[in-house]
């Protein structure tokens, strides 16, 4: 037996071993994404040892072994890449409404074009900012508990607010109780900072003016002095 033949059997033996392996696992596990794409590369190149084995055992063998050896390949490689493959969490997200596995709510799932989403997730967000009992001032309120306010996904709901006002979450609120914050003392001018903070979701005072100063550059009480000497100021 010449070094061509011994090469041949090894090539062979290895691509029916490693096609072996590869189909047990994707067959008899659900494999993730990175598994699927090493079978199906494996079986590729399993293609191109074939071509080489075809040629080794075309010149060392009989022609009905070579022809045998060439069609096992063939058929490991079609097994692999025509079996059915389960891909982690598929049956999952396929047990659940098109509207949870996309992690769009059915308002929103309902817009017929992708595009029209961040539109239908701005009137949602808008008529939330506008209500009655304007939640915004909750103490305590996470990104989570207004998405779930409003019956939207807190990814849907961040990218809104990252999108649209160029903000993230807290400044967004922090922006609608200022403003809520200069409402009260233009109509409650006897109001006090500490009741303001109270009424608006901060934790103390402390924290409220700090607020305040960011997003206006003067404290509550020079605001309220402001008004006094009717200038307002920004």
């Amino acid at each position: 037996m010449d070094l061509i033949t011994i090469i041949s059997y090894i090539c062979t033996a290895s691509v029916g071993f490693e096609l072996a392996v590869v189909a047990a696992v994707v067959r008899l596990r659900r494999c993730t994404a990175g598994v699927v794409t090493y079978a199906k590369a494996a079986a590729a190149a399993a293609v191109l040892l074939i071509a080489a084995n075809v040629c080794c055992v075309a010149m060392t063998l009989p022609v009905p072994i070579g022809v045998a050896m060439a069609v096992a390949d063939v058929a490991a490689v079609a097994a692999v890449l025509l079996m059915p493959i389960h891909v982690r969490g598929s049956e999952e997200q396929s047990a659940q409404p098109a509207d949870a596995a996309d992690d769009v709510p059915p308002t929103v799932a309902a817009a017929t074009d992708v595009a029209q989403r961040p539109l239908v997730i701005e009137t949602i967000a808008e008529q939330w900012s506008r209500r009655s009992d304007k939640p915004f001032l909750k103490e305590g309120i996470t990104l989570a508990s207004a998405a779930e306010d409003m019956g939207v996904s807190a990814r849907l709901l961040s990218q809104y607010i990252n999108s649209i006002h160029r903000q993230n979450f807290n400044t967004w609120v922090n922006g609608m109780r200022v403003d809520e914050i200069k409402r009260v003392m233009e109509s409650e001018p006897d109001v006090t900072v500490a009741q303001l903070a109270q009424r608006t979701g901060f934790t103390d005072a402390s924290a409220m003016a700090k607020v305040f100063r960011r997003f206006t550059g003067i404290t509550p009480r020079q605001y309220r002095s402001s008004l006094t000497a009717n200038v307002v100021k920004p």
